[in-house]
């Protein structure tokens, strides 16, 4: 593999990481907020 090729895939996957990351920090903010309101985790 050509170094330019690889570099991109790193830094796909570096971005990738980073995106899942921020997701399952918020799902978990949310979990938090839902678990406080029984209405909301209700629905």
């Amino acid at each position: 593999m050509k170094p330019l090729c690889s570099n991109k895939i790193q830094t796909a996957t570096i971005s990738a990481y980073f995106a899942a990351m921020t997701l399952i920090k918020k799902r978990r903010v949310l979990i938090k907020y839902m678990a406080r309101m029984p209405c909301a985790s209700a629905t």
